[in-house]
């Protein structure tokens, strides 16, 4: 038997990879049909309004809520969102505070050009984390129901820094990489050129800043470990496998 999980909303960058990720699961399958949904997947962080899906999910079904995992200055205006995602739910409920994704970093290098990241992530970087492991936690936690109601902060193993990355990169492509931190409204600009909202373009570019800023940056954590019995994959474990593709495709469309 398998679980149906419906996704109510999920960021762009990682809507693809999530769709992988669950179509390759042993436990999950994938349902449009939220009314016959085992679990729902409610990404705070894209912003999308899910008030109405109360009406439409069963009461038993759990929702996992993705929000954002953060160091010592707390983020208020995240957690209202949580609270927001939840209050209208009647059901169990598991919130997964993650680190940003090596998936969402993916999805900035297909816009490298001239062997240039332009980005909103800060120079600091973050303890990226794996959407694959995120996939794995809630398999082991949605047949569990000593896992309800509770938070938990995941990361992946080790904090990089945007120099750390760009050597990452140039190592496996054989060519030096150069790092471009851009603001809020240079990253509007950017991204309205690729034909995406403002308001989406804004909300995006306020979130990678925030993430990846000193006092907010999440620091490696040992939850997977102990909910997998493993450490999470580090960034070059799933990195550099499209990389190749993703750069050459980059070099095409943008030079």
């Amino acid at each position: 038997m398998k679980y149906a999980v419906h996704i109510a909303s999920v960021r762009s960058a990682l809507h693809h990879h999530l769709i992988l990720e669950l179509q390759s699961s042993t436990v999950f399958e994938l349902t449009e049909d939220a009314t016959r949904s085992d679990v729902v997947i409610i990404d705070v962080v894209d912003g999308q309004d899910t008030t109405d899906l109360a009406a439409r999910i069963p009461r038993t079904a759990l929702c996992v809520v993705l929000s954002t995992a953060q160091g010592a200055q707390d983020h208020d205006a995240t957690r209202a969102d949580e609270h927001t995602a939840l209050e209208t739910l009647q059901g169990p409920w598991l919130i997964l505070r993650c680190a940003p994704f090596g998936q969402e970093l993916l999805t900035s290098l297909r816009y490298l050009y001239n062997e240039t990241i332009f980005t909103s992530w800060g120079p600091g970087g973050a303890a990226w984390l794996d959407l694959h492991d995120v996939v794995a936690v809630m398999e082991a936690a949605v047949g569990d129901t000593t896992r309800r109601n509770v938070a938990y902060d995941l990361t992946g193993p080790e904090v990089l820094n945007m120099e750390q990355v760009c050597h990452l990169i140039e190592q496996h492509i054989n060519s030096s990489v150069f790092y471009v931190e851009l603001d809020e409204d240079q990253h509007v600009q950017a991204m309205a050129r690729t034909g995406l909202s403002e308001t989406y373009a804004r909300r995006r570019a306020q979130y990678m800043h925030l993430t990846t800023q000193d006092g907010y940056r999440a620091q490696p954590t040992e939850t997977i470990l102990r909910a997998l019995g493993r450490q999470p994959r580090p960034l070059r474990d799933y990195l550099l496998d499209p990389l190749s593709e993703i750069v050459a495709q980059a070099r095409d469309q943008w030079g």
